[in-house]
């Protein structure tokens, strides 16, 4: 924490953090096919986050300092702080640690495990499914009125949305 300047408050998040996700084992690997990035360290982070936000001298992924040097860089960037990162903000409003399972936008390349805790919507960011805005706008509208379905009492997925993703 001090070779990183943040606020020593961070400590228990950190902990935290890395208590689900490596178990504080520094030496794990995790998840990643051929192809795909897999995470390491005891922060576990992949090897393209971990070298974007290495501290100079710190570039070893198994090192806990240099893991978790990197994670609170990466934390600061993307999150403000650990509080904010999705099982810390889960725990902090009395939910288990949910790790990435709320979403986010994936930059590259991976395998995800999705539909873990219910419903969950893939919508490409670029021309992936035919190049054209109302692809994404289409796809976008059929998961809000989803949501609208499941928010209304005796939700049901529509089996339109469940057969349309095992064609995706």
């Amino acid at each position: 924490i001090k070779l990183t300047g943040v606020d020593p408050s961070w400590a228990a998040a950190l902990g935290t953090i890395a208590m689900h996700e490596s178990g504080g084992n520094p030496s794990v690997d995790q998840g990643g096919l051929s192809g795909y990035a897999q995470a390491h360290g005891v922060m576990q982070m992949i090897q393209a986050t971990f070298a974007a936000n290495a501290l100079p001298g710190h570039t070893d992924i198994y090192n806990p300092v240099d893991n978790i040097a990197s994670a609170i860089e990466y934390i600061k960037q993307r999150y403000g702080n650990p509080n904010n990162t999705p099982g810390i903000r889960s725990i902090n409003s009395g939910g288990s640690y949910q790790g990435y399972a709320t979403g986010g936008i994936a930059l590259t390349p991976q395998l995800a495990a999705l539909a873990e805790n219910g419903p969950e919507a893939v919508l490409p960011l670029t021309g992936a499914r035919g190049g054209e805005l109302s692809d994404q706008t289409d796809l976008l509208q059929e998961a809000v009125d989803i949501l609208k379905q499941i928010a209304a009492p005796n939700p049901k997925v529509p089996s339109s949305f469940s057969a349309r993703m095992r064609h995706a």
